[in-house]
């Protein structure tokens, strides 16, 4: 399908996935009751210029001991996860700072920007900031208070004003979680 008709055609394939062979074995293999699933698509404004686009979690991964958030981050477009060119995004923890305000902990940059850091320390404050108020609001809703309830966040640095963009929001469970 192309045109008006290639929305509908890749809603129709996203609604019909949750009954496809994977899906329906891997709830028969969890025990899950085929009757109680629900299936729902997002429809959001496409983003042509991302300058960059991540991933937030509000848990600190690389460091459960130190509070902060964990982040991924690519240039342009290109996936973060399961990237088809084999890009590594670069990946922080977004820290107290020893004098106030949050400070970005670099594991490593991306590939595809060796020498430099794909986001300012301002635009990391200001993920910061609206990373912790979709936490503060969603926690309430889930009966659980924000320091204690982690977040997997979409996040893009849209057009060349690198407007801040959070995407998508759902509720993040490690493996070792049972919430």
């Amino acid at each position: 399908a192309s045109g008006d008709d290639r929305a509908s055609e890749e809603v129709r394939k996203v609604w019909a996935s949750v009954w496809n062979w994977r899906a329906f074995e891997e709830r028969a293999f969890w025990g899950i009751d085929h009757r109680g699933v629900r299936m729902g698509v997002a429809v959001h404004p496409s983003y042509p210029d991302e300058q960059c686009n991540g991933v937030l979690l509000t848990t600190n991964v690389a460091d459960f001991t130190v509070a902060g958030f964990y982040v991924n981050v690519q240039k342009g477009e290109v996936a973060v996860t399961n990237p088809a060119d084999g890009a590594i995004p670069e990946v922080f923890s977004i820290v107290e700072a020893p004098g106030g305000g949050v400070q970005p902990i670099r594991q490593r940059l991306s590939t595809l920007s060796p020498d430099a850091p794909l986001m300012t320390d301002a635009e990391i404050a200001t993920l910061y900031t609206a990373a912790a108020k979709v936490q503060q609001h969603f926690a309430p809703l889930y009966g659980v208070p924000a320091y204690d309830f982690a977040l997997d966040l979409e996040f893009k640095l849209h057009g060349p004003e690198r407007q801040l963009i959070i995407k998508q929001a759902r509720p993040y469970h490690d493996s070792g979680d049972n919430r």
